[in-house]
């Protein structure tokens, strides 16, 4: 598996090209909704319920998928209602330079 992985990012890495430029705005790569967000979280604290109080087994695998999957929804949350936005910003300075 391991030789099928590293072959397949250098095969990957021979075929790209990169070109000089502007640095593209990676703002809306990935869309998910707010609400999207909460399911997921949701389903995941649900499996892991299921997973520590139901079968009574315990899977590191699981567990790290779980704790990842946590985390980006947490950070999804995050920049929707926590974190400032760019738009957001610039547009209370110029009200701040107009007054």
């Amino acid at each position: 598996m391991g030789v099928g992985i590293a072959s397949m990012h250098y095969t990957a890495m021979a075929a790209a090209s990169f070109m000089p430029g502007d640095v593209p705005s990676t703002r809306h790569t990935v869309e998910v909704s707010t609400l999207g967000a909460f399911g997921i979280g949701v389903t995941t604290l649900l499996l892991l319920y299921t997973q520590v109080f139901v079968i009574r087994a315990y899977c590191e695998y699981c567990l790290l998928s779980a704790g990842m999957t946590l985390t980006l929804a947490a950070l999804v949350v995050a920049a929707r209602f926590v974190l400032p936005t760019s738009e957001n910003n610039h547009e209370e300075t110029k009200s701040v330079k107009e007054e």
